[in-house]
């Protein structure tokens, strides 16, 4: 045990300084060997102060740290140092906007991994919901763009620890924000007898207000169309009909457009071109020669 001892701390002492130099699974690694064999608290910060940098890189799975002759018992501690020295340089102001996208990257990567992390220890019937209760708000509240893993996580919870008291479980709820599940999500939420009554009908509020809101969004999408076809002269597909008055105005406008009124002079014309074609035919072209030529020594008599 003496010699890994050695072993782990001059590997510990040969890793560059720099962020990233070595992955975050490695440092994993290190850190559950640095458990095993009992080091020193000043190597197990170092790897806990570099894993807090490369926290994005890992999984849910890594992050659990089996207590020795416990199964499904973890050291939580150990994993909140870790998430402490994540959020530390969140607290420095980004230098460049590049910097600032990466930090919002990392940080919903993070919260993904973490939220799977808490669904892991949830089944751990020793836990107990005030330290949980502490796990679930380590991150900030701008770090989760969507509450479902929390949800899953708290769900978990409270079906491994029926003994928990209304209290409790209105302690733990009031976690998630309902405004940020899944529609999912929230049908199940809504169904489950493990919820308490107060997040039940908030979600049952929330459900209203966004198929209200699904509903105008509908209304309206169909009005602009039904306006779109009324000026475009189209015929409206189903359900863009459009309103009474338009359609018969449209209906007007068109049959107006498609009569052409020929003037009376201009069908006397008409007429009298197709009376003297159909007089001719049929004649030959001396006689109509002649004929033409009468005529018009006729109207210059007159």
């Amino acid at each position: 045990m003496g010699k890994q001892l050695r072993v782990l701390e001059a590997i510990v002492s040969m890793i560059p300084g720099e962020p990233g130099s070595v992955s975050g699974k490695f440092l994993v690694r290190l850190l559950k060997i640095a458990n095993m064999v009992d080091a020193s608290p000043s190597v197990k910060a170092e790897l806990v102060r570099r894993l807090g940098c490369q926290l994005d890189e890992v999984s849910a799975n890594d992050l659990l740290f089996p207590l020795s002759g416990k199964p499904q018992t973890y050291d939580i501690a150990i994993v909140e140092a870790i998430m402490e020295n994540f959020l530390v340089q969140f607290r420095r102001p980004p230098s460049k906007e590049a910097e600032s996208d990466r930090r919002h990257r990392s940080m919903a990567r993070v919260a993904l991994i973490f939220d799977s992390y808490l669904e892991f220890v949830a089944h751990d019937p020793s836990l107990s919901a005030s330290r949980f209760l502490n796990l679930a708000v380590l991150l900030p509240e701008i770090a989760r763009e969507e509450h479902d893993g929390l949800y899953q996580a708290i769900d978990s919870f409270l079906k491994e620890h029926p003994e928990l008291s209304k209290s409790e479980k209105k302690q733990l709820c009031s976690v998630i924000d309902c405004k940020k599940l899944s529609p999912a999500a929230r049908t199940h939420a809504i169904a489950n007898e493990r919820m308490p009554l107060r997040t039940i009908v908030q979600l049952l509020f929330i459900q209203q207000d966004k198929a209200m809101i699904s509903q105008a969004r509908m209304q309206n999408r169909q009005s602009l169309n039904a306006f779109r076809v009324h000026k475009q002269g189209g015929k409206p597909k189903p359900g863009q009909e459009m309103p009474e008055f338009k359609r018969k105005e449209a209906e007007e406008r068109k049959g107006c457009e498609s009569e052409q009124v020929m003037p009376k002079h201009e069908v006397s014309k008409v007429g009298e071109a197709s009376s003297s074609h159909n007089y001719n035919r049929g004649k030959r072209p001396e006689e109509r020669r002649r004929e033409e030529k009468e005529y018009d020594s006729k109207s210059i008599t007159a």
